[in-house]
């Protein structure tokens, strides 16, 4: 059935959009905690994304040496001892691809996709003043009626465009980092030019190495060593694993 004052269709998915607690925008690290922690407390719940999978920024921000920039051991959900005991990260600072199946691994031991929507990109929500909810509506037609509404977009969401002056007259190819293409690149004979930010990264670190600093302004970016090798490190997140984790006060 439509919308009656905008003649949009009603939401149709995995769960119904309408008489909805909570509506969350976003399916990243987020999105994903806040959909499970709700869903835990009863709440009827639906997540949006416009991609095509989990992930958030590291769904689409998937160009050659993407990497997180801390230690991969501390880059996990602490709610779930048999969550975080079931992954092991490969390197010390993982990459984009591993990160995203990471995320994928959340979502699938968690049964969170049945409740996330994708392709579903929200494009206005109205706070209806007298039924004290939320009117949300995507680019899709979707209509969703929810009480709360939680955006769990993040601050890398939506890339920076337009910038160079004559950009929309440039008859090649441009290329963003956060919308980079999933298949690869041909680059081989083309002249390619770089517009990027001062703090942005002049080359990419080898699978040895790992990029440090650079997060603020007049912040020195070095690239440095692992001590003692990928191979040590793995063997440390192993023995982690599998020995306990002291984080946890399990009651």
């Amino acid at each position: 059935m439509g919308d009656p004052q905008t003649g949009q269709q009603a939401c149709s998915g995995p769960s119904e959009g309408r008489g909805l607690d909570a509506l969350l925008i976003g399916a990243g690290v987020a999105g994903l905690y806040q959909l499970y922690l709700l869903r835990e407390q009863g709440f009827k719940v639906l997540a949006c994304d416009t991609a095509s999978g989990v992930g958030g920024t590291w769904y689409w921000n998937r160009y050659p040496g993407a990497k997180f920039d801390s230690e991969s051991c501390i880059y996990r959900y602490l709610f779930s001892e048999e969550l975080y005991k079931g992954w092991t990260w490969s390197q010390r600072f993982p990459g984009q691809a591993e990160i995203e199946r990471w995320m994928n691994y959340v979502a699938e031991r968690l049964d969170l996709r049945r409740d996330i929507r994708f392709n579903t990109r929200v494009t206005s929500a109205r706070f209806d003043e007298e039924a004290r909810r939320w009117i949300v509506i995507s680019a899709e037609g979707a209509v969703f009626d929810t009480r709360f509404l939680v955006t769990c977009c993040g601050m890398l969401s939506a890339p920076l465009t337009s910038v160079f002056p004559g950009q929309d007259r440039f008859e090649g190819e441009v290329l963003h980092t956060a919308r980079w293409p999933q298949d690869s690149i041909d680059l081989v004979d083309k002249r390619v030019g770089i517009g990027a930010r001062r703090s942005s990264p002049r080359r990419t670190p080898s699978k040895t190495e790992c990029y440090v600093g650079a997060n603020g302004a007049g912040k020195p970016r070095r690239v440095l060593s692992y001590a003692g090798g990928v191979g040590a490190y793995r063997l440390k997140c192993d023995d982690l694993a599998t020995s306990g984790y002291q984080g946890f006060a399990m009651r």
